[in-house]
């Protein structure tokens, strides 16, 4: 909850104390923990991606080739 209200301070928004606060509260709460879980599982995804390279060995080689034969 500390959490909860520390990002809504920095984000700027004044909770005024009445029932349409309390609604406001829980809803940028469950916004703010949608977004911070849609991060962290971008992120988990984008490291579990490998990076795969699909050469052929003539491909491969030219890499290699100054040009000259033999």
């Amino acid at each position: 909850m500390a959490a909860m209200v520390a990002a809504a301070e920095a984000a700027g928004v004044t909770v005024v104390a009445g029932g349409r606060s309390k609604c406001f509260t829980r809803s940028l709460y469950w916004r703010l923990r949608a977004a911070i879980r849609r991060l962290h599982s971008e992120r988990r995804k984008w490291s579990r991606q490998r990076l795969c390279f699909h050469y052929d060995a003539l491909s491969y080689s030219l890499n290699f080739d100054d040009g000259r034969r033999g």
